[in-house]
């Protein structure tokens, strides 16, 4: 499972930080989606759990609306004002996508009585949550009066909510390379 959350970290790095402004960045915008599905595939694999499953889907379907919505962007960002709301409507389906992924982690933990990890999944969840529904908020502000103090607390609001997933990411990483490890040394009978 750890081969499937580097490639979560690697695939959300790429979409986070790579927004499209232009058509080169939207090609590293779908490349990491498409990463980040694979990852999600790997996990579904070895999880008893039919979320990660759906959560394939979502990540598809979340592809697809960044795809739209940044072809929206470049060709009618001038003459259709409603269109700088797409990074909302995006980062909206990347809190869907997320939760979900921590939800089904927290499931597949609890299932195999990893208390401590599934904890720790949970407590992660809960803030990437309030973190991100916050930037959701405060950018929905900046985009519908353009204020410029909400901008800049919207951006840092993001950046934090964006390293603060990666570092997750990286965590739940290592919880699955410390299980592998735990269960490669265990002699089979």
């Amino acid at each position: 499972m750890s081969k499937g959350y580097r490639k979560i970290f690697w695939g959300t790095i790429l979409v986070s930080f790579l927004s499209p402004g232009g058509s080169i960045s939207l090609v590293f915008v779908l490349i990491g989606w498409a990463i980040l599905t694979s990852g999600i595939g790997a996990l579904a694999e070895h999880s008893a759990s039919g979320r990660f499953k759906r959560l394939e889907k979502i990540a598809i379907a979340a592809a697809a609306v960044s795809l739209v919505a940044g072809v929206l962007y470049e060709l009618l960002r001038m003459s259709f004002p409603p269109i700088v709301y797409y990074p909302i409507v995006v980062m909206t389906v990347e809190l869907i996508l997320f939760h979900g992924i921590f939800a089904a982690s927290y499931e597949h933990f609890s299932g195999m009585e990893d208390a401590d990890t599934a904890r720790m999944i949970q407590e992660k969840d809960r803030s990437y949550m309030v973190l991100m529904g916050t930037t959701l908020v405060v950018l929905s502000v900046f985009y519908t009066f353009n204020h410029s103090v909400t901008g800049i607390l919207g951006f840092f609001a993001s950046l934090t909510s964006k390293i603060y997933l990666l570092g997750s990411m990286h965590e739940l990483k290592r919880a699955c390379e410390e299980e592998e490890s735990i269960e490669e040394e265990q002699p089979t009978a």
